[in-house]
């Protein structure tokens, strides 16, 4: 299964901390025995980097708010030949720190939820999707195009999210989604810190099954939260992706 990832902008451009997270992102991979091959970037903006080369794709239009890239694309993505197979599309600030469970997905689109009442700026209660980590592959087509049809009904406040969108649509179909094992999508804020604990299941040997994907790493993570870090230097050489827990 490959590692997804994807950066649509409107105004055609990429901000200093989105790139070098892709710069990150790319190196992590790297090190954890994925090949170029199997790093896809899908921009609107040239990006290369260490043998990894962004898919350069340029769509007639754009999601009314940023948070609805994903819902917005991945269909187009697939009908129009851009991605096929398996993949593993998560947040440019998500790092793996293990193996997936799976090579692809089990239901329609396998998605992650947040686990835990969030206490930040934004309410989610522990069992709403959160589209952060999500594993989705050529069979996931209709579940995106309905994501679509939704986010386009502007007038409905709610769904400028595109989480807000599927939790809609998984009460309508609930068949849709399969939901990840919460260690795809551990937070590292302080308001999550229980899901940390969560996201470790102690078996009958006391050993402990790992976290899958860690979130919440961009700088601005660095100087207040425990959890991963991504200390972005002032060039690809000078960063490093390390995770602690306190």
């Amino acid at each position: 299964m490959k590692r997804l990832f994807l950066y649509l902008s409107k105004d055609i451009r990429m901000d200093e901390e989105s790139r070098r997270l892709c710069y990150v992102q790319v190196d992590h991979c790297l090190s954890l025995g994925y090949r170029p091959d199997e790093i896809i970037m899908v921009t609107n903006i040239p990006f290369s980097y260490n043998g990894v080369r962004a898919i350069e794709y340029r769509p007639n239009s754009f999601p009314f708010k940023r948070n609805c890239v994903k819902a917005w694309y991945i269909a187009e993505l697939f009908k129009n030949g851009i991605l096929a197979g398996p993949y593993w599309l998560t947040d440019l600030d998500l790092f793996q720190m293990a193996e997936p469970d799976r090579a692809e997905p089990v239901g329609g689109v396998d998605i992650g939820i947040y686990g835990a009442l969030t206490t930040g700026r934004v309410l989610h209660p522990p069992s709403h999707i959160n589209s952060c980590s999500v594993i989705l592959s050529d069979c996931s087509i209709h579940t995106f195009e309905r994501l679509r049809q939704l986010s386009e009904i502007s007038w409905k406040r709610g769904f400028l999210s595109e989480e807000k969108a599927a939790n809609y649509l998984h009460k309508l179909e609930p068949d849709l989604f399969c939901f990840l094992n919460k260690r795809y999508n551990i937070f590292a804020w302080n308001n999550f810190k229980g899901t940390i604990r969560r996201g470790f299941t102690a078996d009958r040997r006391n050993s402990f099954s790992p976290i899958i994907g860690l979130a919440g790493g961009n700088d601005v993570h660095v100087q207040k939260y425990p959890g991963i870090s991504a200390r972005l230097g002032e060039s690809p050489a000078d960063t490093e992706v390390a995770w602690f827990y306190s």
